[in-house]
């Protein structure tokens, strides 16, 4: 657990260096979900197939925005040599893996707490007659299934 969390501090202390993971992530994502919100037209947005473009748009979103940053993580940590330092180190392979996938799953659930909230401005039509706590909360969950998912493999 101690090598963890080590994986896991070196992963942000260098994030809050350079703030370029984070930033495009959302940068990115917020992007998608301002451009996709004009797509949707506004009289359709209240019917079943309005909310499904939504809900698309939003894990589209989601998705895309993930893996730029998982892609720029691998990118700089291959850039900077971090990959050979923690390979040479004598940490199972498994810790390398599980604090990998923690600080990028953290990353992408950090994203997606912004986002979620500006996509419910966005699409007010769509969200409109919907039991927020419980799409909130089906929201959430989903989101963590699929980012635990997302990460693991990227």
């Amino acid at each position: 657990m101690r090598v963890l969390w080590l994986l896991l501090r070196k992963d942000f202390s260098c994030e809050l260096r350079t703030r370029a993971l984070a930033s495009s992530m959302l940068i990115f994502a917020l992007v998608v979900v301002v451009v996709l919100s004009l797509v949707l037209q506004p009289g359709k947005a209240t019917s079943p197939e309005g909310r499904t473009t939504a809900a698309a748009y939003l894990w589209l979103s989601f998705f895309f925005a993930a893996v730029l940053g998982l892609s720029r993580s691998f990118a700089q940590e291959g850039e900077l040599g971090a990959w050979r330092g923690l390979l040479l180190t004598a940490v199972p392979r498994e810790t390398l893996y599980l604090g990998k996938v923690g600080s990028g799953g953290l990353f992408v659930l950090a994203m997606e707490v912004v986002v979620f909230p500006i996509f419910l401005v966005l699409y007010q039509p769509v969200a409109a007659g919907a039991s927020l706590p419980w799409v909130t909360a089906g929201l959430a969950l989903t989101a963590l299934l699929a980012t635990v998912g997302l990460v693991a493999v990227g």
